[in-house]
């Protein structure tokens, strides 16, 4: 787990087997909170199953943890774990992001979404398949006001409170009334 204090501190506690508390140490447990190494000071993390990703108070992104699928959003797909915070590449500022098990997406003050890492059920939302190194350019030109990540789906709130979710759907957590997955956005079908 992980949260930022009062303070602006990211901080976070539990399995660190995998350098999830980006305090530069890894194979360790924590039952209390653990700060985050450097000087930075954050808006949210959001831990998935093996990293964890953080926006600063200036919208910069970083991740940290286990890299299997370019969930770091480094630039690369090559397996390697950063103990520290490691910069996402682009340069794109954020105001928020979600972590599923593998991959993140983040919001831009524009609305804009972007995601990266795992895509094996298109959850990022690209709308081609494909794992991403790098930020990404949702499809559909949705504008956002929140995002959410599960495992292996991701949704978001537009900004007239629609709801939107893409990946996977054998559970029919995509709302579509379908099961197939979703490489693109789908709204959700409310009642």
């Amino acid at each position: 787990a992980c949260a930022v204090d009062t303070t602006q501190r990211a901080m976070c506690w539990g399995d660190n087997v995998w350098g999830g508390f980006g305090s530069g140490t890894q194979y360790t447990r924590s039952s209390i909170p653990i700060a985050v190494a450097g000087p930075h000071r954050w808006l949210g993390v959001a831990p998935g199953t093996m990293h964890t990703c953080g926006v600063t108070t200036t919208g910069e992104a970083f991740c940290w943890g286990m890299q299997t699928r370019g969930q770091l959003g480094t630039g690369s797909t090559a397996p390697f774990t950063a103990l520290v915070p490691a910069a996402v590449s682009g340069g794109l500022r954020f105001t928020q992001l979600a972590s599923g098990d593998y991959h993140t997406c983040a919001l831009t003050s524009a609305g804009a979404a972007y995601c990266w890492g795992d895509n094996t059920n298109g959850q990022l939302g690209i709308g081609a398949g494909g794992d991403r190194a790098v930020p990404t350019a949702v499809t559909g030109g949705v504008q956002f006001r929140a995002i959410a990540a599960g495992g292996t789906h991701t949704c978001g709130i537009d900004l007239a409170g629609g709801v939107w979710c893409w990946g996977a759907n054998d559970q029919g957590q995509l709302g579509d009334g379908g099961a197939s997955n979703a490489i693109a956005p789908r709204r959700v079908s409310l009642p």
